[in-house]
């Protein structure tokens, strides 16, 4: 099993204290697809392609999804971009 590091983002939101690791699970991926619109084969395709690292982040994550959904789904790319920006920019304040 590998471990993800939650990203720069998602430790600047939330208490010192929780924890910054979490087990890797690619259900999770193909469930943010969906969300972002994805449909069909593509979902488990693009959650295979992302392969897990110890040490991997969710920003690492994040650009292997990225770069998977702009070349097989550019529009459902676009909302996946959309979507983490706009929560960035929601918590960070700018």
């Amino acid at each position: 099993m590998f471990r993800v590091r939650k990203s720069e983002f998602w430790r600047s939101t939330h208490a010192a204290d929780a924890e910054p690791y979490e087990a890797f699970d690619r259900r999770k991926i193909e469930m943010a697809l969906v969300r972002a619109g994805a449909r069909g084969p593509v979902v488990g395709e693009i959650a295979a392609a992302v392969e897990p690292f110890e040490g991997m982040t969710t920003d690492d994550i994040d650009g292997a999804v990225v770069r998977e959904l702009e070349r097989r789904d550019p529009e459902t790319a676009r909302h996946w971009k959309m979507k983490r920006d706009y929560n960035r920019s929601r918590f960070k304040g700018g």
